[in-house]
């Protein structure tokens, strides 16, 4: 099964809710209290709301997903989120007032979003913006860290012309998000049979 990704402003999905913040776990709450730019906090919430929504695409009726996040290399409250009540990978970016997230079956999957033209080189980063979000999704779908991946994007191997590629068993691509010089990338590993 594909993932589900969805991408709105991030001020439209926080709109219907009366109270996001309690929608949210603990450790979450301190950090969106150490932002301190409204857009950022706004970007924040919308983010782990939309993965929310995500999960609830892929599960259907049900509890709402609980997220943790846990550092892969000090176990801090932060890295890759896990869902916790469901059997389901999720990933989520945000970027100035856009949020994005995705949910899949599977056990790696990453999601990325940002204003950038998809065809210029990014400043100081030496690849297009396209190949930004492609490596961005990448990492957080555990391929690589970002050096070794925006390497691979310098050398051409993240600068297809098609939609869609399998990078070192990981399928990439690009999702159409619908805003005029917005750009996203997801990568996901395909389940197993049986799994």
């Amino acid at each position: 099964m594909e993932p589900v990704v969805l991408i709105q402003r991030s001020v439209v999905r926080l709109h219907p809710e009366p109270d996001p913040l309690r929608l949210i776990s603990g450790s979450d709450r301190a950090r969106w209290e150490r932002l301190r730019r409204p857009c950022d906090r706004h970007d924040f919430l919308a983010a782990r709301l939309l993965a929310r929504d995500a999960v609830a695409q892929v599960c259907g009726p049900g509890p709402a997903a609980d997220f943790v996040q846990r550092c892969d290399s000090c176990a801090g409250p932060h890295g890759r989120p896990v869902v916790t009540n469901h059997d389901v990978s999720v990933s989520w970016a945000h970027a100035h007032g856009f949020s994005a997230a995705a949910a899949c079956r599977g056990d790696r999957l990453g999601v990325d979003i940002d204003l950038l033209d998809p065809d210029l080189l990014v400043p100081d980063v030496g690849v297009t913006g396209r190949a930004f979000v492609r490596a961005e999704a990448l990492v957080k779908a555990g391929a690589f860290d970002l050096d070794v991946v925006l390497e691979l994007a310098r050398h051409g191997e993240l600068g297809w012309p098609a939609d869609r590629r399998d990078v070192y068993g990981l399928v990439v691509e690009d999702v159409p998000t619908g805003f005029d010089g917005v750009i996203a990338a997801v990568a996901w590993r395909r389940p197993t049979v049986g799994s």
